[in-house]
């Protein structure tokens, strides 16, 4: 299942008189890595934590404004556990906890997305700047992207607004997931979307290599969600049943189009043919040939190659990294 909401890394504000002393103590005993605090969130994932470090003894209207920051691959309770037990010669004045972060995913008009949470639960629309120094811990912040949630989310990758709210965390987080779906649709203009049905074959058993390798491309590619998965049975001919596995996904792209992209992955780049991707819409199954204009009499291999070098065009490095890793195992299972 594509997911649409989770959560952030949690943040601590930290003032200290003794900021080299704090440091010595987050590097030596929690392994604390120090960035800048412009691409901090770039690599923080959701149960780590940042740092941000300002100075006590600053004299300014901006005194709370962080001047360091540094990542800690543990959770917020951990580490204010083990600040507050270590903090004997007094390297912190004030620690402070950060907003709850929420990272939703997207599609569309961002804006016009989070315009529309805003009319929902209230809150006012902030920059990223006014957010890393935004150190009320009753408070909640919601970030959109367009990027998979099973990956890393960099600040490129976010709207440039984020909304500010207040509220208890856990209610508001539940009604956004509940809503989920529909700010989905809001994005694209509530176009309409297609019950796919999926069915995956393969001789030699090889599943779940082939769903993973499906699934790389349609988060890389951000076309849709799955409903549902189940295994069941297929007849190709009369008399003979087959195991398959049955992928329920929703989409916004044409049956037509969902069956070019898997066409194109039912071969690798020589030509060889390792699964079969069928695709059903309303209980009629969707041919690879459907659309194909080139020849009247079109070779399946010469049109899956072309197939798949048009889509593997579109996908990001990491995604085609991936890909290569799962094919090279699905090669292993055919010896």
């Amino acid at each position: 299942m594509v997911s649409l909401i989770r959560n952030g890394s949690r943040s601590l504000y930290i003032t200290s008189k003794k900021i080299n002393t704090l440091v010595d103590f987050l590097v030596t005993n929690l392994e604390a890595e120090e960035m800048d605090i412009q691409v901090i969130q770039d690599r923080s994932k959701e149960y780590q934590t940042v740092i941000f470090i300002a100075n006590a003894l600053a004299n300014t209207s901006d005194e709370n404004t962080p001047i360091r920051a540094f990542l800690i691959l543990q959770e917020p309770i951990c580490v204010l556990s083990k600040l507050v037990t270590n903090n004997a010669n007094n390297m912190i004045e004030t620690v402070q906890p950060s907003a709850n972060f929420i990272i939703m995913r997207a599609s569309g008009d961002l804006n016009r997305v989070l315009k529309e949470i805003q009319k929902d639960i209230g809150g006012e629309l902030i920059s990223y700047n006014q957010y890393i120094s935004h150190d009320k811990s009753d408070s909640i912040i919601i970030g959109l992207t367009k990027k998979p949630l099973s990956k890393g989310i960099i600040l490129n990758d976010f709207n440039d607004n984020f909304l500010l709210v207040k509220g208890e965390y856990g209610k508001i987080k539940s009604e956004l997931r509940m809503q989920a779906l529909s700010y989905l649709n809001i994005g694209i203009d509530n176009k309409d979307w297609n019950e796919i049905e999926i069915r995956i074959y393969d001789i030699y058993g090889a599943y779940k290599l082939h769903y993973d390798r499906m699934m790389e491309v349609f988060e890389d590619l951000d076309i849709g969600l799955v409903l549902g998965e189940s295994w069941s049975k297929d007849y190709p001919k009369a008399l003979l049943s087959v195991q398959v596995y049955r992928v329920r996904f929703f989409t916004f792209e044409e049956p037509a189009e969902l069956k070019r992209i898997l066409f194109g992955l039912e071969h690798l780049e020589d030509g060889t043919r390792i699964v079969d991707y069928d695709v059903y819409y309303e209980n009629h199954k969707v041919s690879w040939n459907k659309n194909l204009l080139r020849k009247k009499k079109a070779d399946r291999q010469d049109e899956a190659i072309i197939a798949r070098n048009e889509l593997f065009a579109k996908l990001s490095q990491d995604t085609l990294e991936e890909i290569e890793e799962l094919e090279k195992e699905i090669v292993k299972t055919r010896y």
